[in-house]
């Protein structure tokens, strides 16, 4: 991803030092570069425990090569070191003071908000949202309050504390950041900057968090320390690419997961493969102590936000990469009846004290692979020769079993594969499993293939950008030009050579819900060049793959290390303790089969707990289908209401609404990407939807809150509202899932004459109604909203339509929404599949096209084993496409969810996600002629397209745990009331 090719000859001889840094050793690789026509050189590498001093360790290497420590140009180098010292909460972490530019934006969601504990406890330092921030077209929200910003830094430096600035739009604007900035650094403090949406922001927080840490380290390693006078020193970025120390020093986030990176960029120079057009796919398998780490070349970034810290979401570059809880360190055991577990628990560094090679009495991965091949890596082979034979078999069947599935699931095309097999680890797969996974050559080096993938990468610059075009496709295309010079000089700016940077990326998504007179595009532009100082070089000359003449491995005196045992937390009822936020994988721990909402009867009520809210959002984001807003904004707002508030949220049947009443309808209406950034407060909804009944209904009685749109973020609006008008939300909505425009809502449909208006668009500075002409069709109604949304909203706003009467609820809304997407949910938390299958395999392609105010483009996604699936979108995903033949399509619900079961965003897929394609079925009413006329292919002008038939047949609707979807009018949406609710 980030290694480069010399194009041009060196005029003296140079000298790279990788380092990689794990938890438990240091590896080294000596690289040297020589002038033309020679190719870079691998001249030997080490390893050596962390516990012995680093120095005397280079300075053996570069003995053994009589290379002098003057003649090493660059130093580069992998560390796990900050990630770690968040895991543990650091004591060396320093307090933060969160200061957002918002205005009122933000003002409902306060920072840190389901972090761990004891991290949380380490660096809050406390926050505050003042005047400030970017529309998405660069102008002010409002202008920055210096007297503010002046006294707040007076504050930092009486605290000691470090400031995290979080403007809005920042990137796009960042004047206001820097005037900021630049009054912190007159009072001495250290301030991060160049933040935005929550993801961002948690990035921010962490990296002010860890710079005076990363400053202490960085000075430990630097040239001056390792005796290296004439380095440069870099370190490896999650990315693969390079940033020098002092920039890195600044950004430690970027750093956390290099360690996979490495080893398959490094394993890939050390044997010259690449990506090219024999059709082979090529697999990095990396061993190591506890995991191993199973990607693809080439490596390409995802671009996905991910829990690096469990609790707290970041926005991600790292390449896709497969983790499986094998390594050498795995613990092994069995019982008399013949059952065998391998892992996930390791001794880690302590294998080589409490092995049983080592004389102790855990049995490992390293002991039963010593035991199959008779040889050991270290201890005394005698020890053991007493392992049951069938143990030993039926564990070398499981490592087999588990690395075949890994390397298969990361394969994106049908063909051969070349595997590569490397890491400390590596010793344990023999050479008879070895050809059984397709490993047909040994690569030099193996055990230090992340040092040398460090000495390989080169130094990038990357930019993210957000503009609006109203002119022709000249405008736009001239602006990418624009950044990717850019990028270059930032990447040159960052360390890199100038005659060697390259631009490597530029991805594009259109952002929503815009004028038709205009279009947003989101550009990520990222340009690689070699680090200044010494050349840096992807060649695959013979001399580079030559075996080392000199791996060194200096074994370290045992240490003591943390013991972490984690065990299997239970809900024995509503009242149990838990945090106020569960990440998924936190909710796959729970026995969450064993948790009972509760409900209560005459009137049935069903009292929402934080838990409850959890699997509502799961299953919100299943019926998605890709669109819908974001839905970890909307439930982290929702969980700090719900935890401050004394009134409590309850939700009743449709069958509960009380008869001659309404029910009031509200959500979030406009562009993802805005809203995601710019965190609007409940009170610009309930602002807007007090406003309308004021002004057009004043004498109706409201019993409720409807949910517009199930599916995303939306799917939350109903309940955010009734925290505030104290109210319960009605067990029903107006579209069974997401989708892009207002009339695409069952009370809407022909024939029925459910009004839409009057409907009331606000924001932070006005509210503004909408009447539907007589003659006025709803999508040139909502062409009317759109454009002033886009124009006069910053693109969006709240949304509160004409209440609805319970009649019209109960007979033309769809019944048992939320009680659906809480069965969902739960299925999911619990590790159970949802929906029918439809496809699995990794992202390979992802295109975007003029949507003409919507985001429009298609995903393509590949088998390991052969096959292709294409997912069309408007802003959901419309259908899908596997072989050449549409299998599904809307009405009914194609989603694409994750490894963990979470549903991905159409903003949030990226090449390398390993994903599966889902499919739910519609509820009836999407099937009725008026359904399929407005919300099936028909409506998205797809018309022509022939879906193949049968994909339906059998059992079952798709939701997998029940559900209340169904093809009948009957009892619907009773099945969870009828379930959960006590007898009488």
């Amino acid at each position: 991803m980030g290694s480069f090719a010399s194009s041009e000859s060196s005029p003296t001889m140079a000298y790279t030092l990788g380092l990689d840094i794990g938890g438990t050793n240091t590896d080294l690789c000596l690289l040297r570069i020589a002038a033309s026509p020679s190719q870079p050189q691998i001249l030997g590498t080490s390893k050596h425990a962390n516990t012995l001093p680093l120095a005397p360790a280079i300075a053996s290497l570069l003995h053994t090569h009589h290379v002098p420590a003057s003649s090493i140009s660059t130093i580069a180098l992998g560390t796990t070191a900050f990630i770690n010292a968040l895991l543990t909460a650091s004591p060396l972490l320093h307090r933060v003071i969160v200061l957002r530019l918002s205005g009122d934006y933000g003002s409902d969601v306060p920072p840190l908000f389901g972090w761990p504990s004891a991290l949380t406890a380490a660096v809050d330092g406390g926050w505050e949202a003042g005047k400030g921030g970017c529309e998405v077209d660069g102008s002010e929200i409002e202008p920055l309050d210096m007297d503010w910003v002046k006294e707040r830094a007076k504050h930092a430096r009486r605290e000691g504390a470090a400031v995290a600035v979080v403007g809005v739009f920042s990137p796009i604007a960042p004047a206001q950041e820097e005037a900021v900035r630049a009054v912190m650094e007159v009072e001495g403090v250290d301030v991060c900057t160049n933040t935005a949406s929550l993801e961002r922001e948690n990035a921010a927080i962490l990296t002010a968090a860890l710079r005076s840490l990363a400053r202490e380290m960085l000075d430990a390693v630097s040239p001056v320390a390792l005796g290296l006078p004439n380095a440069r020193l870099f370190l490896t970025t999650n990315a693969g690419t390079l940033l020098a120390a002092e920039r890195a020093a600044e950004s430690p986030v970027r750093t956390f997961t290099c360690g996979p990176t490495n080893s398959i960029a490094g394993a890939a120079f050390l044997v010259g493969a690449s990506d090219d057009d024999s059709g082979v796919q090529i697999v990095v398998v990396d061993i190591g102590g506890t995991t191993s780490d199973i990607g693809c070349i080439p490596l390409k970034a995802s671009g996905v936000s991910a829990e690096i810290v469990p609790g707290v979401r970041i926005s991600s570059d790292a390449p896709a990469v497969q983790s499986i809880p094998l390594g050498g360190g795995s613990v092994v055991t069995w019982d008399a009846a013949g059952g065998v577990t391998v892992g996930p628990q390791s001794l880690g560094s302590r294998i080589t004290v409490e092995s049983l090679l080592a004389g102790g009495e855990t049995c490992t991965l390293t002991d039963i692979a010593a035991a199959f091949s008779g040889s050991a890596p270290f201890g005394d082979i005698a020890r053991v020769a007493g392992l049951p034979k069938w143990v030993v078999t039926a564990v070398r069947e499981k490592l087999q079993t588990a690395l075949k599935a890994g390397i298969d699931s990361v394969r994106t095309r049908d063909g051969p594969t070349r595997v590569l097999l490397v890491g400390g680890g590596a010793c344990n797969v023999d050479p008879e499993m070895r050809t059984a996974l397709g490993v047909c050559e040994d690569v030099p080096h193996a055990e230090a293939a992340n040092a040398v993938g460090a000495a390989m990468a080169g130094v990038e610059g990357t930019l993210e950008r957000v503009f609006v075009f109203t002119g022709d496709e000249d405008e736009e295309a001239a602006t990418e030009e624009a950044l990717k010079t850019e990028a270059c000089e930032l990447a040159v700016k960052n360390g890199a050579d100038a005659d060697t940077v390259k631009v490597t990326e530029v991805r594009k998504l259109g952002v929503q819900y815009v004028a038709e007179s205009e279009r947003v595009v989101r550009f990520l532009v990222r340009a690689v060049g070699r680090p200044r100082g010494g050349v840096v070089d992807g060649a695959t000359a013979d001399d580079v793959r030559k075996p080392a003449s000199s791996l060194q491995r200096v074994e370290a005196p045992p240490r003591e290390t943390w013991d972490i045992r984690s065990t299997r937390p239970t809900l024995e009822g509503p009242g149990s303790s838990l945090p106020p936020y569960l990440s998924p994988p936190a909710l796959r721990a729970l026995n969450i089969d064993a948790y009972t909402p509760r409900l209560t009867n005459n009137p049935p009520v069903w009292h929402v707990t934080p838990l409850d809210l959890h699997l509502i959002a799961l299953g919100c984001g299943l019926l998605s289908c890709g669109g819908g807003g974001s839905l970890s904004s909307s439930l982290g707002h929702l969980l700090s209401l719900l935890t401050t508030s004394k009134t409590p949220l309850t939700i009743i049947p449709p069958s509960s609404l009380p008869a001659n009443t309404h029910c009031l309808l509200g959500s979030n209406y406009g562009a993802p990407t805005v809203s995601s950034e710019r965190l609007a407060p409940l009170s610009h909804l309930t602002n807007t939807q007090h406003a309308l009944l004021s002004h057009h209904f004043p004498a109706i009685t409201i019993s409720a809150l409807l949910t517009d749109e199930i599916g995303g973020g939306n799917g939350l609006a109903a309940l955010l509202a009734a925290t505030h008008w104290r109210l319960p939300v009605v067990d029903s909505d107006t579209m069974g899932r997401a989708y892009p425009s207002l009339q695409h809502a069952t009370p809407y449909l022909p024939p029925a004459t459910t009004p839409l208006t009057p409907l009331a668009i606000g924001s932070r500075t006005a509210t503004t109604f909408f009447d539907q002409d007589a003659e006025e069709s709803i999508p040139a109604l909502e062409s009317r909203v759109r454009i002033h949304v886009a124009t006069h909203c910053g693109r969006a706003a709240a949304l509160a339509l004409a209440p609805m009467s319970v009649d019209v609820v109960r007979t033309l809304a769809i019944p048992g929404s939320l009680s659906r997407v809480w069965t969902l949910g739960r299925a999911l938390a619990a590790g159970r599949s949802c929906g029918r299958h439809v496809f699995a395999g990794r992202v390979t392609g992802v295109s975007v096209a003029d949507g003409s105010g919507y985001a429009k483009g298609a995903v393509t996604i590949t088998a390991p084993g052969g096959g292709v699936c294409k997912l069309p979108f408007m802003n959901e995903f419309l259908l899908a496409e596997v072989d050449g033949e549409v299998v599904v399509a809307v009405p009914d619900l194609v989603a694409v969810v994750d490894e963990a079961g979470v549903a991905v965003g159409v903003e949030e897929v990226r090449w390398g996600l390993r994903v599966r394609v889902v499919a739910l079925r519609a509820d009836w009413r999407w099937r009725t002629e008026g359904g399929l006329r407005v919300g099936g292919l028909e409506g998205f002008g797809m018309g022509g397209v022939e879906v193949k038939p049968g994909f339906w047949d059998g059992e079952g609707d798709g939701d997998g745990d029940g559900g209340n979807g169904g093809d009948g009018e009957g009892e619907e949406g009773e099945a969870f009331w009828r379930e959960f609710l006590p007898a009488v």
